[in-house]
């Protein structure tokens, strides 16, 4: 039978006298079927959802507070609080210590819901947002008692059952949209030549005629730390990516021991996947991991290293895989932090040397002879980076797991009011170093000797023509107008460095000078140098070659995205850059790229006015007398500068990373005066150079450049 509108009527008639039902029953029904069904649609007008907003708004208001607490951890109680503040259903959780924002969360209401845990944690009770988040081990919302929980968790399941509702959810949608429009619109603060933020961790501008700071090359900032860590009073706190076992590594070490015996402060950081590094050889690397057992032999707490040995467990915290990519770059040595703008012994170093001896520039001539750059700073600056570690040493000492564990070979002991029980236990836990052979004993006398001429105060520099000598020199600091600490805080949602490197290219109005060692920009990087050209400013930027690279990929990857920025000045635009809208002068400047080679070149303009093919000659005739260039600065208008350990690639906008920001023209003019030294070493990229690599021949070049494009927001 066809089936068809008579057909199907005739079955359901049929099926009703079947079950003997009334047709009016049927109709009543179907009637007040209609009338529940059309309430919503009649009377859920405009009205309603302006009530349920405004109970979400008092609700809020009311919950929208601080929360103290306290954990229970190894050391004892660690007090807390919390501000937790709720807009448009959602949670916005601040966790705090007496040195300010240790993390952050965001918590939406309209699709998690709220629920208490039974489990005490840390001698707390909390409540959680959501499964997703309690497995990525985000931060919950905590009580001292369990009467604070149960009251706040009543009121925060009403809030929820509000968010929910599909209409409300709509509403607030475009509630956000048009905040956020708001927020795009708005320009950047300056003050004076400095971006302004007002975050948690955004720092204060410090103005004050005695911030004085110093550029420190790789010699420099050895001896530098060296002198500042003997005439240490009360603290000495150190956070590196890289903390090595060669002969600076153990050097400093054993200076560390002995001012941590004198009763001095010493806490240290490092990454704790920077000790899986074989860098210097497997000698080397086991010297390392003795090296931090040491440190916490003697009573000095270092995280990143675990007695344990669960390093993975520690970094990765829950199933955030991510963790992966996303390291602890800082390097910050601070010292008498407590006594920032009081003492002369008080200053703390930022930039991009680690505890290694390459950074150093110990081992001589050669690839393992690094460029790189740091900046010295006295004042109440360095108060700023006193409570930046301070935080990242809580974090730790709250997050880590193996912390509990470490006691076998972490000393409990004060070295000088239980100066027996804590030689004792130094003398048990305590490691004997690997002897090395070979090169790398070779190696390592070298770095003797040449460490020995550095603490009598000598330096090695580079003449005009290349020839390194030393020469006996002190850190230069000099009084600066303004200056502000730059931290980047991804998980707490803050990048104030690359916030900072923005504002200061869209403004800049002369000159742009640019060194960083692995530059792969993003595309907002991009756009802000290219806009910067097209309206005449001069930008010059300098990267490694793959020869120089410690890492060839980066400098292949970031070589595809240079034709991106040299093309519009010529008048061209390609698929790349399309996107973007230029305001063209009548004179663009052309935007110029350099690479590091590692010897020196023998022209100012890094080898600009030299032909291809004589420069390859010269290159050829010459050994490096350098390894990679790692230095991490940019100085704007000769005005203003920034230092510090932030590559401008992807991974860097992932990672903790610490750099300082200042105004001051003698400082700045140095700072440019040291780049325009470093392109003595390096080479000119023409624009056909640059439209070779953008499409190599097919080769193992070729290959590097396709993998390396796929994992780009990786790398």
């Amino acid at each position: 039978m066809k089936f068809n509108k008579e057909t199907s009527k005739f079955k359901i008639l049929k099926i009703l006298k079947i079950l003997k039902i009334p047709l009016e029953q049927i109709a009543f029904f179907l009637i007040l079927i209609s009338i529940l069904i059309s309430i919503p649609l009649t009377t859920y007008s405009k009205s309603s959802v302006d009530d349920h907003l405004a109970e979400i708004s008092q609700i809020s208001a009311h919950l929208s507070r601080n929360y103290n607490f306290a954990f229970n951890v190894n050391d004892g109680q660690t007090p807390l609080m919390q501000n937790m503040y709720i807009n448009n259903c959602e949670v916005n959780l601040e966790t705090y210590s007496e040195n300010g924002l240790l993390w952050r969360d965001n918590y939406d209401l309209s699709t998690l819901n709220p629920h208490s845990k039974v489990l005490k944690y840390k001698g707390t009770y909390h409540i959680a947002f959501g499964v997703i988040p309690q497995l990525m081990r985000r931060s919950d919302l905590y009580f001292d008692t369990k009467e604070e929980r149960d009251d706040a968790i009543s009121q925060l399941r009403d809030l929820a059952n509000l968010c929910h509702k599909l209409k409300v959810k709509k509403a607030i949608k475009e509630i956000k949209r048009i905040e956020q429009e708001i927020a795009e619109n708005l320009e950047g603060e300056f003050i004076g030549g400095i971006p302004y933020e007002s975050g948690a961790n955004a720092g204060v501008i410090r103005d004050d005629e005695n911030e004085k700071l110093a550029l420190l090359r790789g010699e420099m900032s050895f001896y530098e730390r060296y002198t500042t860590l003997i005439n240490a009073k009360k603290s000495i706190y150190a956070q590196y990516l890289i903390f090595r076992g060669d002969e600076s590594g153990k050097f400093t070490t054993d200076l560390l021991i002995k001012k941590k015996e004198q009763g001095v402060d010493v806490k240290v950081i490092v990454d704790g996947f920077s000790l899986f590094d074989k860098g210097q050889g497997k000698n080397v690397q086991k010297n390392s991991l003795k090296m931090l057992n040491n440190l916490m032999a003697s009573g000095i707490r270092v995280f990143g290293y675990s007695c344990a040995g669960k390093l993975v467990r520690n970094e990765l915290q829950g199933l955030d895989a991510g963790k992966l990519i996303r390291r602890n770059h800082e390097k910050m040595w601070i010292v008498d932090g407590e006594l920032a703008g009081r003492s002369t012994t008080s200053m703390a170093i930022v930039g991009g040397i680690n505890i290694s001896q390459e950074y150093f520039r110990l081992t001589g001539p050669g690839k393992d002879n690094w460029r790189d750059q740091d900046i010295a700073m006295k004042g109440e600056i360095v108060g700023d980076f006193y409570n930046a570690f301070l935080r990242n040493f809580k974090i730790k000492g709250i997050m880590y797991k193996t912390y509990m564990f470490d006691d076998w070979c972490f000393n409990p002991y004060n070295p000088q009011t239980e100066r027996e029980k804590y030689l004792a236990f130094k003398e048990d836990k305590s490691e004997e170093y690997l002897e090395l052979s070979g090169e790398e004993s070779k190696t390592a006398e070298k770095v003797k000797f040449n460490m020995q001429k550095f603490l009598d105060g000598y330096v090695g520099i580079a003449d005009v023509e290349g020839n390194a000598r030393m020469i006996k020199s002190s850190p230069n600091y000099m009084s600066v107008d303004r200056v502000r600490a730059l931290l980047s805080r991804p998980d707490e949602k803050e990048d104030y460095i690359f916030s900072a490197y923005i504002d200061l290219i869209n403004k800049a109005k002369d000159e742009i000078l640019i060194a960083n060692a692995y530059f792969i920009p993003q595309p907002e990087m991009r756009k802000a140098l290219i806009n910067a050209s097209l309206r005449g400013v001069k930008v010059r930027i300098l990267s490694n070659s793959p020869e120089t690279n410690d890492l060839p990929m980066m400098t292949i990857v970031g070589r595809y995205r240079y034709l991106e920025l040299v093309e519009p000045a010529y008048g061209k635009r390609n698929s790349a850059s399309a996107s973007y809208i230029y305001t063209r002068p009548k004179t663009p400047e052309e935007l110029k790229i350099y690479e590091w080679v590692g010897m020196y070149i023998g022209k100012s303009d890094g080898g600009e006015s030299i032909g291809d093919a004589e420069l390859d000659l010269i290159m050829k005739d010459r050994k490096r007398t350098d390894g990679t260039m790692h230095s991490k600065f940019m100085v704007v208008d000769r005005r203003v500068g920034i230092v510090g350990a932030y590559n401008l690639d992807s991974s860097s906008r992932k990672n903790t990373e610490s750099a300082v920001i200042f105004e001051g023209e003698n400082l700045a003019r140095e700072l440019a005066h040291y780049f325009e030294i470093d392109l003595l070493k390096s080479r000119f990229l023409t624009l056909n150079k640059i439209k070779e690599y953008r499409n190599p021949k097919p080769g193992k070049y070729r290959m590097t450049m396709k993998f390396g494009l796929l994992i780009e927001n990786m790398l």
